[in-house]
């Protein structure tokens, strides 16, 4: 599985920190786990697809992130599916936490 991202941000001030990405998955060969699979998991889970090899799928997304102490990041994202086959992640709201140390 390949996976590529690119990701900008602009710190606006602490608690507001907007950001757009973009999210890629290609898988580099089918799998074999359960015969018949028509649709790989991608980033959610991989069920290893037996017909998914060099099927790209594409995310756009939007969120923030605030930051509630000088390590801690809390971030919320919206995004949609922007290449066929949707499959499994067609449209998601992410939450995540980034801890520095």
């Amino acid at each position: 599985m390949a996976h590529y991202s690119l990701m900008v941000d602009y710190d606006t001030c602490r608690w507001f920190i907007p950001f757009a990405t973009v999210n890629f998955w290609t898988p580099l060969n089918d799998g074999n786990n359960i015969a018949g699979l028509r649709s790989n998991g991608y980033d959610v889970i991989n069920f290893g697809a037996g017909n998914a090899n060099g099927v790209t799928q594409g995310m756009v997304g939007f969120g923030f992130r605030s930051r509630v102490h000088d390590k801690v990041d809390l971030g919320f994202a919206y995004e949609i599916a922007m290449i066929r086959p949707y499959g499994l992640t067609n449209n998601r709201v992410t939450v995540d936490m980034c801890i520095r140390f």
